[in-house]
């Protein structure tokens, strides 16, 4: 039994790591991590520009359409796969840092 669960972990992990498992990952961060990063760059351009509330959604959400491409070319740009998952992390920290510096301040 315990034979048979490690030769699937090894066999996980080998397909995770490997060329197809690698391309799989980039594709999962550029659409989850992608989407999530622009809708929250989205949010931190609404609550930031100093306009009416409907301009500056409108705003927010026509340059989360660039963000959101920018992130894909650069998840599939980035030579290291945890450079891109850190780089990923940060700036999701970063950008809900800065949300909630926002809100804080309007208040």
């Amino acid at each position: 039994m315990g034979a048979s669960i490690t030769a699937r972990s090894r066999a996980l992990r080998a397909v995770i790591s490997g060329p197809a498992g690698l391309v799989c990952q980039r594709i999962v961060a550029a659409a989850v991590g992608g989407y999530a990063l622009a809708i929250m760059l989205a949010v931190v351009v609404a609550e930031g520009l100093p306009m009416a509330q409907f301009d500056a959604v409108m705003a927010g959400v026509l340059l989360s359409f660039l963000f959101h491409l920018g992130i894909i070319l650069w998840v599939f740009a980035v030579r290291c796969i945890c450079r891109m998952w850190l780089g990923l992390a940060v700036s999701l920290v970063l950008a809900a840092g800065v949300i909630l510096l926002l809100r804080w301040s309007i208040t």
